[in-house]
């Protein structure tokens, strides 16, 4: 499920220029399965038409910052790995490419724009503790 459309990310998020409806409408694809797979399809799960106005309300900016953040890093930005790579560790032995033959590289791989959890945490949906029942309730006799 797409959680905004082109009118959303234009008129109402602002995002950086996207002139080809049919780019804007993949990378909107593309970045709301990233939020599904970025809240472990908590959404999916519980429905979006379910969730609070509030919690809709992030759900759709954090689906267009990472249409943008897709738009600006390439399409395949969240689910490639697009580096030099050609280096690895196993336990303490490591090979890898660069100069000192040391290969060693501290480089992350940035799947997500940066604000989504910013935008997303104040909603729940990032919660991956083990929810509780409260005491006096009719579980386990």
């Amino acid at each position: 499920m797409d959680y905004i459309d082109k009118d959303y990310y234009r008129n109402i998020y602002k995002g950086s220029p996207i002139d080809s409806d049919s780019e804007l409408d993949i990378l909107i694809t593309r970045a709301s399965r990233d939020i599904d797979r970025y809240t472990r399809y908590v959404i999916v799960q519980t429905g979006f038409d379910n969730l609070i106005e509030f919690q809709q309300d992030r759900v759709k900016e954090a689906t267009a910052a990472q249409v943008e953040f897709l738009d600006i890093n390439g399409l395949t930005a969240s689910t490639v790995d697009s580096g030099a790579g050609g280096s690895f560790d196993i336990g303490n032995y490591s090979e890898g490419k660069g100069a000192g033959g040391g290969g060693q590289s501290n480089r992350t791989v940035t799947l997500y724009a940066n604000n989504i959890y910013d935008i997303l945490s104040p909603t729940g949906l990032l919660y991956s503790g083990v929810p509780t029942i409260s005491r006096g309730g009719d579980c386990c006799g």
